[in-house]
């Protein structure tokens, strides 16, 4: 993915960070132009789940929760659930290449998403 590829091109060494922040408000006001059309035509509840630092940099933690920080505040008054499990969990990703959920992550985000549904519709039917 394109945001994969600019952070493993990224050197904080060099480049000077406005550069990087610059490029990532870009990519979120294109997921907030992506979001605003999903809501416009579906008038459900929507599952949201965060992006994660899949470029085994641990430098690169900072632009990805700076993504998930903005995402979230973003679908707070929306019909957009945000499910951000992954985050900083080093246990819910794996450590070598190709990086990828782990089952244990995965089954993090679908008990998430789990107490989620089931909440909404408890709710609901009272």
């Amino acid at each position: 993915n394109e945001l994969y590829y600019k952070l493993s091109k990224y050197d904080n060494t060099k480049n000077n960070n406005k550069e990087i922040y610059t490029y990532l408000d870009n990519i979120l006001k294109d997921y907030k132009q992506l979001l605003n059309l999903i809501e416009k035509y579906n008038d459900k509840k929507i599952f949201m789940i965060g992006v994660f630092n899949d470029t085994n940099n641990i430098n690169n933690d900072i632009f990805y929760n700076y993504i998930n920080k903005h995402l979230e505040n973003y679908t707070k008054n929306t019909n957009i659930i945000f499910i951000n499990e992954i985050d900083n969990n080093k246990e819910y990703i794996t450590k070598t290449k190709p990086i990828y959920i782990t089952n244990k992550g995965n089954l993090a985000i679908f008990n998430k998403i789990y107490s989620k549904i089931s909440n909404f519709y408890l709710h609901k039917e009272l």
